[in-house]
């Protein structure tokens, strides 16, 4: 968990990085900054990556859809899985809070 002061300087960053045209990054930087407080170097890398990999994936997919006719369903799809996956997410770090709290107590 991020102290008050790390949100700051993470915050500070990251509009840093969109000023500069590097929203991406920033995006990895927001999400990093929240999920790697135990990961080796080598899984941090490997995130990155990985991040990077789906963005290039979504921008590709993104700049191919504005070219057809049926753009406005694709994006519509493409909200409605992200959105799914969002809700999962949510219910499966519940789940997981919801056991460390189990297992301190």
């Amino acid at each position: 968990m991020l102290t008050a002061d790390e949100v700051h300087l993470v915050m500070e960053d990251i509009q840093r990085l969109v000023k500069a045209g590097r929203v991406v990054e920033a995006g990895w930087r927001a999400t990093s900054a929240h999920i790697l407080d135990d990961a080796s170097d080598g899984e941090i890398q490997v995130m990155r990556l990985m991040y990077f990999n789906g963005a290039q994936h979504m921008f590709s997919i993104m700049m191919r859809a504005l070219d057809r006719p049926d753009c406005d369903r694709r994006v519509q799809r493409i909200e409605q899985e992200l959105e799914a996956f969002i809700k999962e997410a949510n219910e499966r770090a519940d789940g997981i809070r919801q056991q460390n709290r189990k297992t301190t107590n």
